[in-house]
């Protein structure tokens, strides 16, 4: 059966899922577009898989042992979320289990509103070992532009949506460092235990209140009369990598 109209329940459910956190929150799913996205997602996440019709025969192996919907190309290209669809859309099963090993390292993020630099810390996370990520207000981590930028970590990583006092109480044996320009040099700074990295929101940076609750407050220098600061996704990622 190929899907040949927008007003189909499924279609009108994949326009919910793009569109509304609060249908993401309440199904437990999300979307993942795009073939080098969805073929590296664990099969065992996907609930299932929308093919764009002219795209079955090119994209047949990615839908063995998975239920998949063939939908025409118009309606296909009217669901889609970027300019060229590749021909693939993954309605993905969120990972449930907050309650994990947080691990050695982990990263806070404190109301970042850019889904871009919330999925790119997650994908630079995801490379660096570390395997679980609190997030306190600011972008979706699920909405499909935060996907898109993570590829295919939001699937790899235990992603906490809490707040800050819990993020506190988990963390408690942690050292946990602040992010911001007027902080240390982190090139100065020894690890000695499990760290937290907390990374503000891109105008206001870490929160005043937050910043007082840490242990440090670390920056990464810069040249004088330089820029004024660092993209948020780029100081989180340079400070991943540079402490060890």
């Amino acid at each position: 059966m190929i899907i040949t109209s927008s007003a189909n329940d499924r279609v009108k459910s994949l326009r919910r899922l793009y569109c509304e956190k609060k249908e993401r929150d309440n199904t437990g799913l999300y979307i993942a577009e795009g073939v080098t996205i969805v073929k590296d997602l664990p099969r065992e996440d996907i609930e299932g898989l929308f093919i764009k019709e002219s795209k079955l025969e090119e994209l047949s192996s990615m839908v063995k042992n998975t239920e998949y919907f063939v939908v025409k190309d118009t309606v296909f290209d009217g669901i889609a979320d970027t300019k060229t669809p590749s021909g693939v859309i993954a309605v993905v099963k969120k990972r449930s289990d907050s309650t994990v090993d947080v691990g050695p390292t982990t990263v806070v993020l404190c109301g970042l509103s850019d889904c871009g630099n919330t999925g790119t810390i997650f994908r630079t996370a995801c490379a660096r070992g570390i395997t679980t990520v609190f997030v306190v207000d600011g972008a979706d981590p699920y909405a499909p532009k935060t996907v898109r930028a993570g590829m295919s970590a939001v699937s790899r990583l235990n992603i906490v949506q809490t707040d800050y006092d819990d993020v506190f109480r988990r963390l408690n044996d942690y050292d946990k460092i602040a992010l911001d320009a007027g902080g240390d040099s982190i090139y100065d700074y020894q690890r000695k235990k499990k760290i937290a990295f907390f990374v503000g929101n891109e105008a206001h940076g870490v929160p005043d209140t937050v910043m007082d609750r840490c242990d440090r407050v670390l920056s990464l220098p810069m040249e004088k009369d330089s820029v004024e600061s660092l993209n948020a996704a780029v100081a989180a990622g340079v400070a991943m990598y540079v402490v060890r």
